[in-house]
């Protein structure tokens, strides 16, 4: 395999700033605060969001309350609880990054969603650029006191989760489906560019079937034991079951989970278009591993995978 940059914007990979220390570390955080094993902010990183949350609070008129806060991946984003029984999201995107698609991708979500798909309730947003051109988004939601089942994209070890909620997350994302938008999440180029590169010589990339879909449906995107489905900046329209798809793929070194979600999504991933999906979205998994050097416990799985579905 190549180790090559796709051509597209991937939300994943807007944070320019590594997630280690000068020295080579993992940057270290508070005890109330929580980021992905392997994607803490640098300190330069985490310094300039508490500053840029400092003005968020002042433009949406609310105070944090306490001293939990949640970041994403390498500082991409940061969340904590504010006041009026809220919780403040703020995002930041480089000065040549601004303006991408997926930018206002909650706020539409929580528009255009059925009241069926269970998701935190947006209220508000206000938008600033620096002097330096960065651009930062801080948007208000309900507080929603359901919390995703880890903060990292693969399942923990001895998840359990109730027949209820695998109809829940079945029916939600059926919903979503069924959305109409303009909005893209994965494009036709960017599986002609990335499945070829990164899977057996031969596969097709031909893709029939497009529906809405959340576009990143990974195990810190869900909450149980009640479900929600979190983070919908990259919702848009994808092949047919790339949700089911991309849980499944997310999946593979838990096997036993790894069969209930192909057995719970059967009806949509034992077909053609199911195929194309987990192809696709085995690709893209690959491509984090090869070039990020990330979730490397999925590697073999992913490739007895491809090697099982293609010819």
């Amino acid at each position: 395999m190549n180790h090559q940059t796709s051509p597209d914007l991937r939300p994943d990979r807007l944070a320019d700033t590594p997630a280690v220390t000068a020295d080579g570390t993992p940057g270290s955080l508070p005890e109330a605060e929580t980021a992905p094993q392997d994607g803490h902010p640098s300190p330069e990183t985490a310094s300039q969001m508490r500053q840029a949350l400092e003005t968020a609070t002042r433009r949406l008129e609310v105070t944090r309350q306490g001293t939990e806060a949640r970041w994403g991946w390498r500082g991409r984003s940061l969340s904590v609880p504010v006041s009026g029984g809220l919780w403040l999201r703020l995002l930041a995107v480089s000065a040549e990054r601004a303006g991408i698609p997926w930018w206002d991708g909650p706020q539409l979500a929580s528009a255009r969603m059925p009241s069926t798909v269970p998701m935190p309730a947006f209220l508000r947003a206000s938008e600033w650029r620096t002097d330096g051109g960065e651009l930062y988004r801080a948007e208000l939601y309900e507080r929603f006191e359901r919390r995703s089942i880890t903060t990292e994209r693969l399942p923990p070890l001895g998840i359990d989760l109730p027949d209820a909620w695998w109809t829940s997350l079945q029916t939600a994302l059926h919903e979503v489906a069924q959305v109409r938008t303009d909005r893209q999440c994965v494009r036709q180029g960017r599986l002609d560019w990335a499945m070829p590169l990164y899977l057996p010589s031969g596969v097709s990339t031909h893709v029939r079937s497009w529906t809405a879909a959340h576009g990143d449906v990974t195990w810190s995107n869900l909450a149980a034991p009640k479900l929600a489905i979190f983070d919908w900046e990259t919702w848009g329209t994808a092949p047919l079951g790339w949700d089911a798809a991309s849980l499944y793929v997310s999946s593979l070194d838990r096997p036993e989970l790894a069969a209930k979600v192909r057995q719970v999504f059967s009806t949509t991933l034992d077909t053609d278009d199911g195929r194309v999906a987990i192809l696709g979205a085995a690709s893209m998994w690959l491509e984090k591993i090869e070039n990020e050097h990330l979730h490397l416990s999925l590697r073999e799985p992913l490739l007895r995978l491809t090697d099982r579905l293609l010819p």
